[in-house]
């Protein structure tokens, strides 16, 4: 789905080679943050919700650190190498956390920003596109119960981790 006016176009410059890899994890997730949450916005005034309360509301419940962490968990088999690695390092970024959320949650949701906000920075509007039509087709279908009960429980928590850690293992080992 084309969009009017997309992010991408908000500076004209995107970060190449090594330099996005030098920019500090937590920054990569705190412009992540902000271009999700402007998507998040263009996407519930394209459906017609114009009322500033009702639009805060719903922006609120699709931005918050629980509903992005379901939304990784669904879009995790969907990623490359490339990535999940940036998932990973967002989620493994030592930090604090706010004390309404656990750190699970908050770690997950730190990975999700990190991804978006990676995709953003390299200028890959393509795939961060097709990440918000999955995005945004999930939560259109559960919308009146977002986010839903399968958001992450620590059983979730500890077997995506197994898996990607074994997945990890295996690519180091390969790098041999």
């Amino acid at each position: 789905m084309k969009r009017k006016g997309f992010t991408g176009e908000l500076t004209g410059k995107k970060m190449t080679g090594d330099n996005w890899n030098e920019t500090p994890t937590l920054a990569i997730a705190y412009i992540g943050d902000a271009v999700y949450e402007l998507l998040v916005r263009t996407h519930l005034l394209q459906k017609g919700i114009g009322r500033l309360d009702q639009l805060h509301r719903t922006t609120v419940r699709y931005v918050q650190a629980k509903g992005q962490a379901t939304l990784m968990k669904k879009l995790q088999p969907e990623l490359d190498d490339s990535e999940r690695a940036m998932f990973l390092r967002g989620r493994n970024t030592k930090g604090q956390h706010p004390r309404n959320i656990d750190v699970v949650t908050y770690r997950h949701a730190t990975g999700f920003e990190t991804l978006i906000g990676y995709l953003y920075l390299t200028d890959q509007k393509e795939r961060l596109e097709a990440l918000f039509d999955k995005i945004t087709a999930y939560i259109d279908r559960n919308e009146n119960g977002f986010p839903s009960e399968d958001t992450l429980t620590n059983e979730d928590t500890l077997q995506s981790e197994d898996t990607l850690r074994s997945e990890n293992t295996r690519q180091d080992e390969d790098a041999l």
